[in-house]
């Protein structure tokens, strides 16, 4: 969900139950959201990617739990 102010978009989390003001719009133009792809560091993907590039399930940002990794003799 998202909100337009002065021509600017804030996700959600800005209008949160609380509405906390420490919290400011993002400086992003409806033409630069995209949810089916990210470049760069991904400042304007919106999407819901939650797998890496090798199939790894990312982890939840709810959870504070430790990936465990594992080193196979190819990395070593």
């Amino acid at each position: 969900m998202e909100r337009e102010i002065k021509g600017r978009f804030a996700t959600r989390s800005y209008f949160g139950p609380k509405y906390s003001a420490a919290c400011k719009a993002a400086d992003i133009q409806k033409d630069q959201i995209t949810t089916t792809c990210f470049s760069d560091r991904g400042r304007f993907y919106q999407g819901g990617a939650n797998v890496t590039r090798s199939g790894v399930p990312c982890q939840s940002w709810s959870q504070q739990a430790m990936v465990i990794h594992v080193v196979t003799n190819k990395e070593v």
